[in-house]
């Protein structure tokens, strides 16, 4: 099934390239494409909010695109999901989280995308796993994505210690 969700996101990546949207993929699939993790229940993009409407415009002609399901701890401004090709997209833009009475906002830009990976003869723009680390603590229900990250890191080392620094400048809990 990876080779599915491989094959639609190097499709994707393609378009969105073509139109210059500055977008990263996150998430499990990232995790995924790192050796972190095996388990990819959907394709996490994020985007810069001037850039959200344009990568709807590329997206919804592809397949399903599914109502917002409103969610007590995101308070994120852009939220879209889609269905292509039978793969799950989860698209956030300006991604807010609340934790422990806490607003986290997540600073997406170009500064924020830290490697290009290959994917079905496509190079697919990266968040750090260090980000997902830091996002992924606050939310409970990822605490296997915590553990898979801490796992990796205990062998690896992290690969851009440099964004925890900068995931510090917004209020942590």
């Amino acid at each position: 099934m990876h080779n599915q969700k491989e094959n639609v996101l190097a499709k994707v990546a393609a378009l969105l390239s073509e139109q210059q949207i500055i977008w990263a993929l996150g998430g499990s699939m990232l995790l995924h494409c790192n050796g972190v993790t095996d388990n990819v229940e959907s394709i996490e993009l994020v985007v810069v909010p001037e850039d959200f409407e344009k990568l709807d415009q590329v997206l919804s002609p592809l397949g399903e695109k599914r109502p917002r399901v409103p969610s007590p701890f995101y308070a994120t401004r852009f939220f879209s999901e889609y269905i292509i090709d039978g793969v799950e997209f989860d698209v956030m833009s300006g991604l807010m989280l609340h934790f422990k009475g806490f607003l986290y906002r997540y600073q997406f830009d170009r500064s924020a995308i830290v490697s290009m990976l290959p994917v079905g003869g496509v190079f697919v723009p990266c968040t750090a796993l260090e980000d997902w680390y830091v996002l992924y603590q606050m939310m409970p229900w990822r605490h296997d994505r915590v553990e898979a990250l801490e796992r990796y890191f205990a062998s690896h080392g992290p690969q851009h210690p440099e964004r925890f620094s900068v995931l510090r400048q917004q209020p942590l809990p």
